[in-house]
């Protein structure tokens, strides 16, 4: 697997960053899991089911994830 960029609007941001320091497993997987779907469905459901346990601030929320160099 190659570098990966993630880009992302603040709420989410903020999520990505308190996670990334115990389990960024979990962002990486995630967004690869809704890329290689092609729906927006399971970002939405991911996106809402953050909300409801309130890890995410309810806000407008954006991810551009981007894989660079080596693909599986």
């Amino acid at each position: 697997m190659g570098d990966q960029l993630i880009l992302a609007s603040d709420a989410f941001s903020s999520w990505i960053m308190k996670k990334a320091q115990t389990d960024h497993g979990e962002i990486l997987n995630k967004a690869i899991s809704i890329k290689k779907t092609k729906n927006s469905r399971g970002f939405s459901d991911w996106v809402n089911a953050l909300r409801s346990k309130n890890e995410i601030k309810n806000d407008d929320t954006s991810l551009i994830f981007i894989e660079l160099g080596e693909v599986d």
